[in-house]
């Protein structure tokens, strides 16, 4: 018999597909034959127009009993390496006709680990996507066959389809090799490649699973196969693999599951197209057996775990799932060498340096991930473990958990990991929501009385954060809390008290074995940290023009309780002298930062913060020149009329000031006590302004910088309370007195009015009547005789009604007396 395959080069193919079915009906076909029949098939099979034809004469063969060789040589086109393109894909396509004709399927006696070995063969990569489109259907049409399953169930294991599914699935796209174009429709072609290959997979992949009593061995065989084909599957695929993976089920001492976890990572978590649920599943998977191994002393598949997510991590992009390796690399690095620790803080720094960062949420430091709106509930399986909770912390949080953990016994780490966070705090325009995290770790340093650094466990700026509405009670927050829940696009705060977390964990109990605040050499080595530099960036962000206002609003509110804290700056008077001066300086020339309109705050809010600061340098005095230290009183006197929000601020730090700064203070005292007879008569600020006059009394050096009228400046201010508290409690009662008959509902106002003693406290009057008798007490003889008169005559004089006080008889009896 002459060879057919010679006689396509003829025009007319259609007269072969003739004349084989001719010869297979009306003549006999020797068995060697054969074989040049079927490749001839093969061949016309690929042309266009001929796959009807092809399958008629195909039914041919199949229908004698040359049905077993056809077969045979359609196998051996996918074992031969010398089979060409077309050949191999005719032959996929007859032999996938065969399995689906109901006539011949139930004849075939087919060796399927053969055929998936075959299937399995590597091929040019310029065919490769031809090849495995049609393996693929192939494969799909064999596991779908009922009696092609029960080939595979007795099968001891599924290597070989394992093998060909693979191969196949991973070969290269339709134009992937020659550059995709849409005017020559390679374009068009790949897309379409790629469908067919994916809806192909999931089939194969579905049709196994559903496949009934398979053996423990075939299912871990199936999940490698699925794990390798991992980008084709479904979400919903995809998710029941990464359970299979859950400690539960999986096991690591079982057959290759590093080199699984690996591409567990490579298809899941490295794959950034991939649904963030999905990532984090298999996240967890990863942490889980990091944790096992752990146990299990493996230190190959620690330090491969470890490995996998600091890649990861110093490639990623998504803001959420950058959060959630942050805080599982957190767990990887408790107690190991430096080679990790500095590896770790590097992804940790390129991380905090990248500008990806998310829009603000409520919670934006360690935000619980959600579920994805389209995502549905697994209905196969209602009694599933709810997954471990995965946060997601800023990469800024991973450097301050860093920096607390190394500060107990780890000097250069620490040292190292604090230089980092400075530098981080000094980019320029870097996210408010990352620096304030850096910021909520570093504010927390203080050191004892030895210079040994600690952190603190809750941070003292609570009080102050009221006055900039930063506290979960603040009426003003809850109400932008409402219009965010309303709809309206208001930007929540990045940070306040009771909602938002501070730092990512607890920080140590115990102060550090290595650090301390001063440069002292201990045993000839600087155990310092650099508190000079921390000082220099805040005294630049609060005299930046550009600084974000929650950069700003946190400092102004944390940085006087850390300077509050003498021994940690011990060696920083320059820096402290920079900041007072500063601070000083915005007060007096009212150039303060504005605050955002959408904050509801003023300018006085701010100057506010600022005297606290004030206030707190005063501390550090006997280390200022007197130039500066009369500065500070200059300022704080500014302050006591300036704003209605700083009175009472200054008038608290002027009575500090009166026992730390008495000779800074004298030569404005008789200037300051008559601006406080201006301020005495606001009920919220009389209190403040009487207790400074009382502890002014008990300082003899100040007392006698008044002279003659000068005194009775002071007297005068305790009179104006008097009077200001005596008039108001006559127009009370005026207010309160019925001026018509009793009405049926007159017994309800009473009960409602309040007494004066609730407006005005008892304490506070009766205070100015003690000052009264301190400051006579603290006078000379003879400014006491020539000051009597008057005061006598001041005290007794009867109030609107016409009465005198008992508080004033009692005070002119016991001055009196003196």
């Amino acid at each position: 018999m002459f060879d057919l395959r010679h006689r396509l080069a003829f025009d007319d193919p259609e007269k072969i597909c003739d004349i084989l079915g001719t010869l297979i009906i009306y003549t006999h076909i020797p068995k060697d034959a054969v074989l040049i029949a079927t490749r001839t098939l093969c061949f016309l099979r690929e042309r266009n127009g001929l796959e009807e034809k092809t399958s008629k004469t195909f039914s041919y063969f199949m229908n004698t009993h040359l049905k077993d060789e056809t077969i045979e040589s359609l196998l051996r086109r996918f074992e031969d390496d010398n089979t060409c393109p077309l050949e191999a894909a005719g032959a996929a396509a007859l032999l996938e006709l065969s399995l689906v004709n109901a006539t011949t399927r139930h004849s075939i006696d087919l060796d399927i680990s053969r055929l998936m070995d075959a299937l399995a063969r590597s091929v040019p990569d310029e065919t490769a996507s031809a090849y495995a489109r049609l393996r693929l259907e192939l494969i799909k049409v064999l596991v779908q066959d009922g009696e092609m399953q029960q080939k595979l169930l007795a099968a001891p294991d599924w290597i070989h389809i394992q093998e060909a599914i693979i191969r196949n699935a991973k070969a290269p796209l339709e134009s992937l090799s020659v550059g995709l174009n849409k005017e020559d429709g390679t374009l068009e072609r790949f897309m379409k490649d790629r469908e067919t290959r994916r809806e192909t997979v999931r089939a194969i992949v579905s049709c196994l699973e559903r496949i009934d009593g398979i053996s423990l061995q075939q299912s871990r065989t199936l999940r490698r196969t699925a794990l390798h084909v991992a980008p084709w599957l479904t979400e919903q695929q995809s998710m029941k693999l990464i359970s299979a993976y859950q400690p539960s089920s999986f096991r690591i001492s079982i057959g290759n599951w590093l080199g699984e976890i690996r591409e567990l990572a490579n298809h899941f978590i490295f794959n950034t197209s991939c649904h963030l649920t999905l990532r984090q599943k298999a996240l967890r998977v990863i942490k889980s057996a990091w944790r096992t191994a752990q146990q299990l002393g493996e230190e190959e598949a620690i330090n491969t775990c470890r490995d996998l997510i600091v890649n990861a991590l110093d490639n990623e992009t998504n803001y959420a799932f950058r959060g959630n390796l942050v805080h599982v690399l957190l767990h990887f690095t408790v107690g190991v060498s430096d080679a990790i620790f500095y590896r770790t803080l590097e992804v940790f720094v390129k991380s905090a340096r990248t500008s990806c960062y998310h829009e603000l949420n409520e919670v934006p430091f360690f935000a619980e991930p959600e579920a994805p709106k389209d995502a549905k509930p697994d209905l196969d399986t209602p009694n599933q473990p709810q997954d471990e909770e995965l946060p997601s912390i800023l990469p800024d949080a991973g450097l301050v958990a860093l920096l607390m953990r190394s500060s107990v016994d780890q000097l250069e780490r620490s040292r190292r990991v604090y230089d980092e966070m400075l530098q981080l705090i000094a980019i320029p325009e870097r996210p408010a929501e990352a620096t304030v995290m850096l910021l909520r770790g570093l504010f927390r340093i203080r050191s004892d009385l030895d210079h040994r650094i600690f952190f603190l466990a809750n941070s003292e700026g609570e009080s102050l954060a009221k006055v900039l509405h930063r506290n979960s009670e603040s009426p003003f927050l809850q109400s932008r809390r409402s219009s965010l829940q309303s709809g309206i696009s208001i930007m929540p705060p990045v940070w306040k008290y009771g909602d938002i977390h501070g730092l990512p964990e607890s920080p140590p109990t115990t102060v550090s074995a290595v650090l301390r605040s001063e440069s002292k050499p201990i045993d000839g080595v600087d155990c310092s940290l650099n508190m000079r530099s921390w000082l220099e960036i805040i005294i630049h962000l609060l005299e930046s023009a550009s600084c974000d206002w929650e950069v700003y609003s946190y400092i102004i509110v944390h940085v006087g309780p850390q300077v509050s804290n003498q021994s940690l700056f011990a060696e920083n008077i320059h820096e402290i002298r920079l900041l007072r001066n500063l601070v000083c300086k915005k007060i007096q020339s009212q150039t303060i930062f504005r605050p955002p309109e959408t904050s509801n705050l003023r300018q006085g809010d701010v100057a506010l913060c600022l005297y606290h600061i004030l206030t707190t340098c005063i501390g550090y005095h006997w280390r200022f020149p007197r130039k500066e230290n009369v500065d500070t009183i200059t300022t704080l006197v500014k302050g006591l009329t300036l704003w209605d929000r700083t009175t009472i601020a200054c008038v608290n730090a002027l009575t500090l000031s009166c026992y730390e700064l008495p000779v800074s203070l004298s030569r404005d005292l008789v200037r300051i006590v008559a601006q406080m007879s201006t301020i005495v008569t606001k009920s919220d600020s009389a209190i403040h302004v009487l207790e400074f006059l009382a502890g002014l009394s008990r300082i003899d050096e100040l007392v006698n910088q008044f002279h003659g009228d000068e005194i009775k400046t002071v007297f005068g201010v305790c009179f104006s309370y008097i009077d200001y508290a005596r008039g108001k409690k006559f127009d009370e009662q005026n207010r309160s007195r019925p001026t018509g008959p009793p009405t049926r509902n007159s017994s309800v106002v009473e009960s409602n009015f309040r007494p004066s003693t609730e407006d005005i406290p008892q304490y506070v009057f009766a205070l100015s009547y003690h000052v009264i008798t301190f400051w006579f007490l603290a006078l000379s003889k003879e400014d006491q005789k020539r000051h009597f008169p008057w005061m006598e005559q001041r005290l007794l004089s009867p109030d609107q009604s016409g009465q005198v006080l008992d508080e004033a008889i009692v005070t002119v009896d016991h001055i009196w007396r003196v």
